[in-house]
């Protein structure tokens, strides 16, 4: 019984050695990865976003037509059928 037990705490131990190992691989694939980003504008950065821009100016059409202040873009659809 001892034996068997000893025997299945080595068998954890590597288990979670192993895993271990595997979380640091990963951990070191997502610093390599954070270090050679490209992005160079945030897409949170709505002034120099470009798609953002385009969004922006697309809702500034829209504006006119239902007469409404521009953050409610998830509203739109729903509102237009009231009027």
């Amino acid at each position: 019984m001892l034996c068997q037990l000893l025997n299945d705490e080595e068998v954890c131990v590597a288990k979670v050695r192993e895993s271990e190992y595997e979380v640091r691989t990963i951990l070191k694939e997502r610093m390599k990865e954070e270090i050679k980003s490209e992005l160079e504008i945030s897409v949170y950065d709505t002034d120099r976003n470009e798609r953002a821009k385009k969004h922006r100016r697309e809702l500034v059409r829209l504006r006119p037509v239902c007469h409404l202040p521009l953050p409610l873009p998830l509203l739109l659809p729903r509102v237009r059928h009231v009027f």
